[in-house]
């Protein structure tokens, strides 16, 4: 059975090994120099490969429980077994992120490739297609600037349209539609969001422990709690990342989109109201600035200053009942308009893709016969935190499997005869 795989990303390559390793001969077309590359970028170069946390709501999509079926038989378990079953220390940090033990990436990439080489896979890079198309006798024909390829079965793994760089290019949507597969318009998540809030410029550099609340035309959407970063023109960070997918697809549809945010999350307001009080007695002849940093960090204290119309040299002890409220309100929901999101280059995944509606529970297509896909050209994404590889695993197991068997039971060892 020949199999061709065209992309040599994560879920292409996981694709091609598990065809491989059922007996399949398989071929990955790469249209970069090299496979893996992206790779080599997950979790600041460290490839925080998978998550303890695990479930159809981690993800998003027109479908998200789509993944059910697909995760259940290559789960974050699996994907740790897989790796180590492989030769790859894992480690698991306190978050629940997965991470190889060697802390470097090129770990992940090169026991995938290891496993390529073992299992007979061809892999031909710098393979830009001009034209796929399957013929009467069932056969897909693949042509590239070079030469013409023919499989009895192939999966689209192309990836999305993010960190272009790496190879990501959007070209597998063109491929996908060739075969009548419609595309969810593809748009960059796992991202920061621009903001032209004038206090930004003053909150430039910090990094805080907050909660964001993100609002889309004034209704509470989604709540995110970690490290915030403010920059002059965005703010980014890992809670940010999580609202990025409701953000964007909102702001996509030109509708308001705000995040509210509580810089002092493990504190209520009344008794953070009466903190304040305290320390106005405690403090009486001393300026407002100065006392109210010991709570919070000296950019976001002035911000909040600023925000409530109070000046920083005035006394603690002249503090009036409502101007102690508006500091509360404004350290418990300091409000960021959004006004845009950056493009595919600053993007860690893509939202949008292949319509899962044209897609069965073994990642083959409803329309065309032995075409299957795997990982982030399907209209599913992840949380941040190792869901997108995570999908790329499952999803490249089970075409994979699926391909050459026909059916797909749980993942057992790759040593496994």
């Amino acid at each position: 059975m020949r199999i061709g795989v065209i992309g040599g990303g994560a879920a292409g390559m996981t694709a091609a090994i598990f065809a491989a390793k059922y007996g399949g001969d398989v071929t990955i077309l790469e249209h970069t120099g090299r496979i893996g590359k992206k790779i080599l970028s997950t979790g600041n170069g460290k490839c925080n490969f998978t998550n303890h946390k695990l479930s159809k709501d981690d993800y998003n999509g027109n479908h998200p429980s789509f993944t059910e079926s697909v995760l259940v038989k290559f789960g974050r378990q699996a994907a740790v077994d897989f790796f180590e079953s492989c030769g790859m220390l894992t480690v698991s940090k306190r978050d629940g992120y997965y991470y190889p033990y060697t802390g470097q990436a090129a770990t992940v990439l090169n026991i995938l490739r290891y496993q390529l080489e073992r299992l007979g896979v061809t892999i031909v890079t710098d393979a830009y297609i001009t034209d796929v198309r399957k013929n009467k006798k069932g056969t897909f024909l693949v042509r590239t600037k070079e030469t013409e390829f023919s499989f009895d079965k192939m999966i689209l793994a192309c990836g999305g349209n993010a960190a272009p760089s790496t190879g990501s290019d959007g070209s597998g949507y063109a491929l996908a539609r060739a075969f009548g597969h419609n595309i969810e318009k593809p748009l960059p998540v796992l991202t920061y969001l621009k903001s032209r809030d004038v206090s930004l410029k003053e909150l430039a550099g910090v990094r805080v422990s907050a909660k964001l609340s993100l609002y889309v035309d004034g209704k509470l959407s989604q709540q995110e709690e970690g490290e915030l970063q403010l920059n002059k023109e965005n703010i980014s960070g890992i809670p940010v990342f999580q609202l990025s997918h409701t953000a964007i697809k909102a702001l996509d549809k030109h509708r308001k989109v705000e995040v509210r945010t509580d810089f002092l999350p493990d504190i209520d307001e009344k008794p953070l109201f009466e903190k304040i009080e305290h320390l106005k007695e405690m403090y009486a002849m001393l300026p407002v600035s100065e006392i109210l940093s010991g709570m919070l960090h000296k950019k976001v204290c002035g911000a909040v200053l600023h925000r409530s119309k109070i000046r920083f040299e005035k006394a603690m002890g002249q503090l009036s009942k409502r101007e102690i409220e508006q500091i509360v309100s404004c350290v418990k929901e300091f409000r960021f308009e959004i006004s845009g999101f950056p493009g595919f280059e600053a993007a860690q995944a893509t939202m949008g893709g292949v319509d899962t509606k044209e897609i069965d529970k073994n990642m083959m297509s409803k329309l065309v016969d032995g075409l299957y896909f795997a990982g982030e050209i399907v209209d599913i994404d992840g949380r941040c935190g190792g869901y997108n590889l995570q999908w790329a695993w499952s999803s490249g197991y089970v075409a994979g499997c699926h391909s050459i068997n026909g059916e797909v039971t749980c993942y057992e060892s790759i040593s496994a005869k």
